[in-house]
């Protein structure tokens, strides 16, 4: 039988990676859990920002983030594509998409965003955005109280077009089983989770699937995302037939993750597709 110890090398660094990520994985179940037993009186009276860490006032307990991090966290002078997401002009963006997407064939119908994922910078990162740094944060240590924070701030901000979508349930972006182990990012199904229970819609976490290990998207140039992703994603049998969908996942930049999951859905007999992510990158 072989063991780590007597593995070649290679398989020896693969069982490093994989044990390194059950560590990093269990402390960010424990962190979950903690996270949770805590929701009584961490989410819904938070003494401090998910942030910033500033003392919140009086009277606001039911927002995550002081007003500080909220006014430096959105342009709300920014026009967004209702189709891609991506910040345009005041009368460049219409229904048949901006510059970013005019060409592009999608299989989901619309997007919303927070915000750019390098627009402004913020006491965190100085030559990025704060949306980005917390993003990061979030995926880091900040963990699932940081990311509901953002997740409620998209939700209000956008709170007109989640009204009009009225969608039949959520689905995040799954991700492979191993990379779950490996790096722990939750981050999707956080949003997800959070968007359901506020949305009062049903939370479709296994409709997809991520059949294999693929390399970071963020890591690769535009032209070969897509490659990357081929055949990545596979229905799980759960019945979508006739239902409009909420896709969710925390940054969209060339939608080569968005499009191959909505494609899958349609594929199983979802009537509609629509994306709601984070940020949005356009780099």
């Amino acid at each position: 039988m072989t063991t780590p110890d007597s593995a070649s090398p290679g398989l020896s660094n693969a069982w490093s990676r994989v044990a390194g990520g059950l560590r990093y994985y269990g402390a960010k179940l424990a962190a979950g859990a903690r996270w949770a037993a805590e929701a009584g009186v961490d989410t819904l009276y938070p003494h401090t920002c998910a942030a910033c860490e500033t003392e919140l006032p009086d009277g606001r307990s039911a927002r995550l983030l002081c007003d500080g991090c909220r006014s430096r966290l959105v342009r709300l002078d920014q026009a967004w594509c209702p189709r891609c997401a991506a910040p345009a002009g005041p009368y460049a963006a219409s229904e048949t998409g901006c510059r970013e997407c005019l060409n592009e064939a999608f299989p989901f119908e619309s997007a919303v965003t927070l915000g750019g994922y390098r627009e402004q910078a913020g006491p965190a990162d100085g030559h990025g955005s704060l949306l980005r740094s917390l993003i990061l944060q979030a995926k880091a240590s900040g963990g699932p109280r940081l990311t509901e924070a953002l997740t409620q701030e998209l939700l209000e901000v956008r709170r007109g077009w989640f009204q009009n979508l009225a969608p039949d349930a959520v689905v995040p972006v799954p991700h492979f089983w191993a990379q779950r182990l490996v790096r722990g990012d939750l981050t999707p199904q956080t949003i997800g989770a959070v968007l359901a229970r506020q949305l009062r819609r049903p939370l479709q976490h296994d409709a997809v699937r991520k059949t294999r290990w693929t390399r970071r998207q963020t890591r690769l140039p535009g032209s070969t995302r897509r490659v990357n992703l081929r055949s990545a994603f596979a229905w799980t049998g759960r019945p979508v037939a006739g239902l409009r969908l909420l896709l969710v996942d925390d940054v969209m930049t060339t939608g080569a993750t968005v499009k191959g999951v909505a494609k899958v859905l349609l594929e199983a007999g979802a009537k509609e597709v629509h994306v709601a992510v984070l940020a949005r990158s356009t780099g």
